[in-house]
């Protein structure tokens, strides 16, 4: 893969052994924000997406795979979803969504994925060429593939956790939590509904996937900040409007995560009393329409997060005391 994102990776996993031990914290937001920030745009390159051909076959997989949901689900092989997948990177909104993200899903949510396909599609979403296509590059179509495997891994941890499987191990437990910090690192695709292709909506996907991490009592608590942090520094930088839902989502996966325990409380309370004093300097030493756009995204989410019901007292009565967040 990119020695760009090998050299990330690892220097995020440098941070990441920081938390574990103890060494980093209070300013784990800094350094997090210095690694994205010497993120670089490359040039752009070809996408592959399915040709037409490529799309017949995936529709014909799609109802294959339904009858077989119908009448045995046991005949539903690798080789089934080896012929299904392709279509998470189409264009074509009924095919990637309606079709195969909702057929994938159903077979995972009604408990139909045996351990061993589970297993298979789990190790498959990590991958680098599904989940960093394209992903250093200006905006380009290979966002859907990135976002709805993201969204497809969600669904996943959701199977994963309902039938108490024993895959999710300590190897995968860790290439899942170094590969999902790595892809949020450099996702900066933040494009909601796309005409005529449909939904892209990355930041949304990212945050489902996140709220399920946050649900894994096995990963660990350094992991979950760090996850947490490298995700809000992210949103700091980004360049694209979140006025497409995303805003809701992300609240959800942050309160859902402060209720956790006191230390995710505190250290969100801690971030966002933080970005206020970052987003007026911003805005006094460059005027611009991406400073803007990112002080109405920080708005957006900090009025999502006040309308959630569950949000501990001390995040909601902060949050009750500023204004500038409804404008």
């Amino acid at each position: 893969m990119d020695y760009r994102i090998d050299n990330v990776r690892y220097v995020i996993e440098e941070l990441r052994e920081q938390v574990h031990e103890g060494e980093l914290f209070s300013s784990l937001g800094l350094e997090v924000r210095a690694v994205l920030e010497s993120l670089t745009v490359v040039p752009r390159q070809p996408v592959n997406l399915p040709s037409t051909d490529d799309e017949q076959d995936v529709w014909q997989a799609v109802d294959q795979f339904q009858q077989a949901l119908d009448t045995d689900p046991t005949q539903i092989t690798i080789v089934s979803l080896k012929m299904l997948l392709p279509g998470l990177q189409s264009t074509d909104f009924e095919l990637r969504e309606q079709a195969v993200f909702s057929t994938l899903n159903e077979w995972l949510q009604e408990g139909l994925a045996n351990e061993e396909l589970q297993a298979w599609l789990f190790d498959y979403l990590l991958q680098d060429e599904i989940l960093f296509a394209h992903i250093d590059e200006p905006h380009n179509q290979a966002v859907f593939g990135r976002s709805y495997a993201v969204r497809l891994l969600a669904s996943v941890l959701i199977a994963a956790k309902r039938q108490k499987v024993s895959y999710l191990n300590l190897e995968r437990r860790e290439r899942l939590v170094q590969q999902v910090a790595v892809y949020v690192a450099f996702e900066q695709d933040g494009r909601g509904y796309l005409e005529p292709q449909g939904w892209a909506l990355a930041f949304t996907h990212i945050s489902q996937l996140l709220d399920m991490i946050v649900a894994l009592d096995e990963i660990d608590r350094a992991d979950k900040i760090l996850l947490e942090t490298i995700l809000m520094e992210r949103i700091k930088q980004l360049k694209d409007s979140l006025t497409m839902g995303e805003s809701g989502n992300i609240a959800r996966y942050l309160i859902n995560l402060a209720n956790l325990d006191s230390i995710y409380e505190n250290y969100l309370l801690t971030q966002l009393k933080q970005w206020r004093p970052e987003m007026m300097r911003a805005l006094q030493e460059n005027e611009s329409r991406a400073v803007w756009v990112q002080h109405y995204n920080r708005s957006h989410l900090m009025g999502a997060i006040i309308l959630q019901r569950t949000a501990p007292v001390a995040i909601h009565e902060y949050l009750e005391q500023i204004s500038e967040f409804l404008a």
